[in-house]
């Protein structure tokens, strides 16, 4: 059985083959988001266009402990679209670029993490945790987490140790 690439006169589209992997991996040549493009080293698949809306470049540097500031890939690139599947595959499997979903994204949220963000981050955290509840039902992995913002701006779980709730939201009376 042939190698890929292997003709009867030997490997003749190989290093066209690896001069265009080494290209995507290097240089921004894949489309990202807001008309930037980016290069397979320092991009991320992404699995659910909200988490673009929700992390930024330099939230994923911080929770994917990047060197350099990462991206986000299109996410109109996914295996889900039928337009792009094949490419999507390419870009995780040859390129080795990371895919990112909800659950990947929220098992690397700690309470610093936390801690650090603003109302309005936690307003579109809350919309993002509505369209993905099992993150913080029983054994999800935000379950254990300070993933509620009370008035004072101090963060705790969202349930104590009887499975109470540790926070209320306030009644009129």
């Amino acid at each position: 059985e042939k190698e890929p690439f292997e003709t009867e006169t030997g490997r003749l589209f190989l290093p066209v083959y690896d001069a265009v992997l080494q290209a995507l991996r290097k240089r921004p040549l894949i489309p990202g988001l807001e008309k930037r493009w980016v290069s397979g080293d320092q991009g991320f698949l992404v699995r659910g266009r909200e988490l673009t809306n929700l992390f930024t470049r330099e939230q994923l540097q911080k929770l994917f402990q990047r060197d350099e500031l990462p991206d986000w890939i299109s996410p109109d690139i996914t295996a889900d679209n039928p337009r792009s599947r094949r490419l999507c595959s390419y870009i995780r499997e040859a390129l080795e670029v990371y895919e990112i979903d909800a659950e990947k994204v929220c098992g690397k949220l700690g309470d610093e993490f936390f801690r650090e963000q603003r109302k309005a981050w936690f307003a579109r955290f809350y919309q993002f945790l509505l369209k993905h509840q099992s993150m913080w039902r029983s054994g999800g992995a935000l379950r254990d987490r300070a993933i509620i913002r009370l008035a004072d701006g101090s963060n705790v779980r969202p349930f104590g140790v009887n499975e109470m709730p540790n926070a209320f939201l306030p009644t009129r009376g």
